[in-house]
């Protein structure tokens, strides 16, 4: 009876109703198996969207929560990579990006095709204004696993490189993706921050035509 719960849970969260989803996935826990790591995951992964929701709010609860559902699913299966990833992003948030930088690189390099420990590694980078180490990995993971067809991380990979000023590259990615799906404003909007990037490295030369 575990599975059609994980997907009533899913379809729960999916619509927006993340109580239900909670009460679904605790209902496993509580009457089922309150050692299956998969619904572990999924439910500190809910809380970790609630923690993200309210971030800046001074709450901390539900993200020790994620945390500790994280931790209970590493208990029971240390291999975990899913875990792992999860308690990495919570670890993010508490500011500990060394040490969560480190658990991303033991997963990447362990399983080469988990391209969420990937992207997520990237982000940080690039919270920390390092696009340039960003990229490398964006880079890697879009071709190695995506075959450089991805367009979230296509999108990442074009922010990159409008903070480094490869404004050429961008732009071939931005435009690509804007043809690709022409109803995404977001990828407009993106192609306008690129256009004020090349417009502000020109307006600040000293000399100019």
């Amino acid at each position: 009876p575990i599975n059609p719960l994980i997907i009533q849970a899913y379809l729960f969260y999916e619509s927006g109703k993340e109580l239900e989803a909670i009460q679904a996935l605790n209902q496993i826990l509580k009457q089922f198996d309150d050692r299956d790591p998969y619904t572990l995951i999924f439910l500190g992964n809910i809380y970790y969207s609630l923690a993200i929701d309210t971030r800046g709010k001074g709450d901390k609860e539900k993200l020790n929560k994620a945390v500790e559902l994280y931790f209970h699913a590493l208990e029971l299966d240390k291999y975990n990579s899913m875990a792992a990833v999860g308690l990495c992003n919570c670890l993010a948030e508490y500011n500990y990006v060394d040490k969560s930088l480190e658990i991303y690189k033991t997963i990447t390099e362990t399983l080469e095709d988990n391209h969420n420990a990937f992207v997520n590694e990237s982000l940080l980078y690039m919270n920390e204004k390092k696009y340039e180490k960003a990229s490398i990995i964006l880079n890697k993971v879009l071709k190695k696993i995506f075959n450089n067809r991805n367009p979230t991380i296509e999108n990442l990979l074009a922010k990159c490189y409008i903070e480094i000023k490869e404004f050429k590259k961008a732009n071939r990615i931005i435009k690509n993706l804007m043809m690709r799906y022409p109803d995404n404003i977001g990828y407009k909007y993106n192609y306008g921050i690129l256009l004020i990037a090349k417009s502000d490295e020109i307006l600040l030369k000293t000399e100019r035509k």
